[in-house]
């Protein structure tokens, strides 16, 4: 137990390293995780919208704000609200959308409060609603407006919402045509999720930049933290942390600036164990 004097904070990333098959965390690891979080401040940082992530928070019984979309923003579920909010020019995601939408690329339109998604002609307004602030697991759709335009989309798209993300889907030469224009290079910062889908946030956004300004807030320092990742887009949060926690079937562009490696993969107690002692 030698560490407990010295980290202060854990950072988790949340894109795969903590699952098992489909949804459902190790129950070591959710145990684990539980025992911190009664200690020190346990932060889920992720490239995902905070709507996504509600049951996985739930079920870790966390109480801290979550880390979101690449660092794009911090939620806090227990007043329902935003901070740090760098969020993409508004006008500059818009045209994006009609970039894409010449090449023939689906895009989904991550927002604050909504999610949004382009296909083929047609624009489909998906609004969700989170009740994340009632500790409860459920998510609320309550409205669905289709669009013939992006410039429809102009007209439905909330006036105050902060646009996080936005998610290119469809062929790859497309892709790469889009992301390698000079104008999307200078205005957004691009994480590859495979061949065919990339996400896109405004240029400058990480995790890394993300979690320092949570910690910053809570007068925690980054040489205090410990971090737990497995993506290619957790490598900033890992080299910014003070302990960098990489799991087991990690590429080794990740791997090589781990700290500790989990011996066994995320599906399993490794994790767990590993944290344990740690903590």
């Amino acid at each position: 137990m030698t560490h407990l004097s010295k980290y202060r904070a854990l950072a988790l990333s949340l894109d795969k390293s903590v699952f098992r098959d489909g949804d459902t965390i190790d129950p070591a690891l959710v145990k684990v995780v539980r025992g911190i979080n009664a200690r020190i401040p346990v932060i889920l940082v992720t490239e995902q919208h905070h709507t996504e992530i509600a049951p996985l928070y739930d079920m870790l019984g966390l109480s801290s704000p979550l880390v979101c979309c690449y660092g794009a923003y911090a939620y806090h579920p227990a007043t329902n609200g935003f901070s740090r909010e760098s969020a993409m020019d508004r006008q500059a995601a818009l045209t994006l959308i009609d970039q894409s939408r010449e090449l023939e690329l689906a895009s989904t339109l991550y927002i604050n409060h909504a999610l949004t998604s382009t296909e083929s002609a047609n624009l489909e307004l998906a609004v969700t609603k989170s009740t994340l602030a009632s500790r409860t697991s459920t998510q609320e759709q309550y409205a669905v407006v289709s669009a013939k335009s992006s410039d429809d989309a102009r007209l439905l798209l909330p006036a105050k919402s902060a646009v996080a993300k936005l998610r290119l889907t469809g062929e790859s030469d497309a892709l790469q045509t889009l992301v390698s224009d000079p104008w999307v290079k200078r205005t957004f910062a691009v994480e590859p999720i495979s061949a065919t889908e990339y996400d896109v946030v405004r240029f400058g956004c990480s995790k890394g930049l993300g979690l320092a300004y949570y910690l910053s807030a809570q007068n925690i320092g980054l040489s205090e933290t410990v971090a737990v990742g497995e993506l290619p887009c957790d490598v900033s949060m890992l080299k910014a942390a003070g302990l960098a926690v990489v799991t087991h079937d990690a590429g080794w562009e990740v791997k090589k600036h781990a700290d500790h490696l989990a011996t066994l993969d995320g599906a399993d107690s490794g994790l767990a164990m590993l944290l344990a002692s740690l903590f």
